[in-house]
Order: C-alpha cells, then structure tokens, then sequence
C-alpha cells in the first residue's frame, strides 16, 4: 500500500475510485436519508401489465412500469437518473423528468405507467443503470424547498435505439 501511494498514476487511480463511491453515496444513499418523512418510501419497480407483484429489476426506454412503496398518493413528481444527458432543467444535477406516469386515485402504494425518459438510458449502446427519484408534497403546495426527495434502487434501464 506504501508502494502505491508514492506512485503518481496509482495515487489518482485511488482518489478515483475514492470519488466514485463517494458520489454513488451522494446520488443514491444521501438524499433517501435525509428526506425527513419517514413515511415516504420507494421500494421496488414491477411490470405495469403484469401486476404490481412481478418485481423488475430492468425496463426498456420505451417500456411502461409501476414504481411501488409508500405515501406515494403525496408525489408531485417523478424523475429518473441520467447522468451527464440530462436535459429538462429540474435543478436537480443528473435528474430529468420521466416522460409520463399516472397516480391511481385509491391507491398509496403505486405509481402506474411510469415511462422512463429516453435520455436515461446512457444514450451509449448498451443502457445505464438508473435510480427512480420521487418528490413528496410536503408543506406549502407547489413550494419544492419543504418536500421531500426520495430515490428508490437502481434499475437497468436498456438502450432500445442502440441495442
């Protein structure tokens, strides 16, 4: 180990890697924890014809999909993970809007027809894995500094242009 930190490629290679978790801990782990609302949960993504029971852990671009957990008869929005393409200007670095999605009206636990965004794909040939982020409405209405932010696991999202 003494070795490697006195050579220079070495040294960069793990302030690298040492960024790179980093920045999975910020993206995905930090803002689940720091929401505030316990209550305000995503758990896992399942196939929008199949039920909600038939749990996915990968979706095509274009594939509709429900986003499953908690409280989310409080979402406002829905956003998925695009890394350096996002485009939509959420405000949110890395985060674009989902194309569509749909809140049944006696239903706390699902979000239907999630669309995913095309630019969540990695728009690199072969998909990006992806996280699920939900804004909770807590507080003033339409006022996003008092809610609550919320992202669920990671899924692969498949580059269908490409692929």
């Amino acid at each position: 180990m003494r070795q490697a930190l006195h050579h220079p490629i070495r040294s960069i290679g793990i302030f690298l890697t040492l960024a790179g978790a980093l920045t999975v801990v910020a993206l995905l782990v930090a803002p689940s924890a720091v929401s505030g609302a316990s209550k305000d949960k995503v758990s896992f993504y399942s196939s929008f014809f199949k039920g909600s029971d038939n749990v996915i852990q990968k979706i095509g671009e274009d594939e509709d999909f429900n986003v499953n957990g908690s409280n989310l008869n409080k979402a406002v929005e829905v956003f998925c993970y695009a890394g350096k393409e996002a485009d939509d200007g959420t405000g949110i670095s890395g985060f674009d809007t989902v194309s569509d999605w749909h809140m049944p009206p006696t239903s706390s636990k699902l979000i239907e027809g999630v669309d995913m965004d095309p630019d969540c794909d990695g728009n690199n040939g072969v998909g990006l894995k992806s996280a699920i982020m939900v804004e909770f409405e807590h507080g003033v209405v339409a006022d996003p500094t008092d809610d609550a932010y919320v992202v669920g696991p990671p899924i692969f999202v498949k580059d269908q242009q490409k692929a």
